[in-house]
């Protein structure tokens, strides 16, 4: 008896074993996710930050790593500090540093959607950040057959240019952010592993969309009202010096007129008649072509002053996108 509880006591210090060491190597395999808990447990997300990520159709996983990098939202001077030199783009709305998130407090109403697109952005640089290595090497080959597939488009050329001086490693963690908040047709694979952030990630591409088309129709309506400026200037120039040319050809043929008019040139009143009727019919003309000219002018000018408001309004969507221009943190009082 004694044997067997000494076997049994055997055993079941070996199963006690086993299962330690499969804990711990769960706790070792998870510990990234345990500390990522952590974190978001302890982030106290405002109304803001708690909007957005609803907004965003964050799923559990998607708002642990969007909690546990404790995402701040600013419009002053102080986002730029943060976010100085971290991207490589023109503007920058958000950024990803030292785990964690940064975005940019967009005040046009016009560009609503573009601080849930940014923050989910940002959220899957923390995710792909957290990817192990067969994890990782697995997403990148979707999104380089997905980034191939998408080449043939001329805006997400445009748009993945902005990192063409980037590592490769650095390259796809931008395209794993770009597409999964941009790009509303991807594989069902790729679909199904951006899955694992959000529960309605066409939501995040919708929303894309909803701001860039205000961007993309302001621009075409620009550069088409460009084209046609152009095109009525040179209309214009051309009338314009035509019309000049046949009114110093009238007013040479005036004095021609009046001058054989004086000297009895003209044999009889019927011929003196005649040769002013022509004038005068030419004189007509020319006061039409200038009546026409006017009007072209004046369309002109409205279609100019339409160009400087288009012109202007995109200045002004730029401007509310610079952080650069945003204020200064103010300064609290002394209690």
């Amino acid at each position: 008896m004694r044997a067997n509880s000494s076997g049994r006591n055997s055993v079941r210090g070996l199963v006690v074993g086993v299962i330690l060491s499969a804990l711990a190597l769960l706790v070792l395999s998870e510990r990234v996710v345990i500390a990522d808990s952590i974190r978001a447990w302890a982030f106290q997300p405002s109304a803001a930050i708690m909007t957005i990520r609803d907004r965003a159709h964050m799923n559990a996983d998607g708002t642990r790593l969007f909690y546990a990098s404790s995402p701040t939202l600013d419009a002053t001077k102080r986002f730029s500090t943060e976010c100085n030199n971290t991207e490589k783009t023109s503007v920058v709305l958000g950024c990803y540093v030292s785990g964690r998130i940064y975005l940019y407090d967009i005040q046009n109403t016009e560009l609503d959607g573009i601080e849930e697109v940014t923050a989910s952005h940002e959220m899957l640089h923390a995710a792909y950040e957290r990817l192990d290595s067969a994890e990782r090497a697995r997403v990148d080959s979707m999104l380089e057959a997905e980034s191939r597939q998408l080449s043939a488009n001329p805006e997400f050329k445009e748009r993945m240019s902005v990192y063409s001086s980037l590592s490769s490693a650095d390259r796809i963690n931008e395209l794993h952010s770009v597409i999964g908040t941009e790009i509303s047709q991807i594989s069902p694979e790729l679909e199904r592993y951006y899955a694992t952030y959000f529960t309605n990630r066409h939501a995040v591409t919708s929303l894309y969309d909803s701001y860039h088309t205000v961007f993309a129709k302001l621009q075409q309506d620009a550069k088409d009202l460009a084209k046609s400026l152009d095109r009525q200037a040179a209309e214009l120039n051309a009338r314009v010096n035509l019309y000049n040319q046949q009114a110093d050809q009238l007013d040479a043929d005036v004095r021609v007129f009046n001058q054989r008019a004086s000297s009895g040139y003209f044999s009889s009143r019927a011929a003196f008649d005649a040769a002013r009727a022509v004038l005068v019919a030419r004189s007509n003309d020319l006061d039409q072509q200038r009546v026409q000219i006017n009007l072209a002018v004046d369309a002109y000018e409205k279609d100019r002053k339409r160009f400087d408001g288009l012109a202007s309004h995109l200045s002004e969507l730029n401007n509310s996108l610079d952080s650069n221009l945003a204020p200064a943190p103010s300064v609290g009082g002394a209690s």
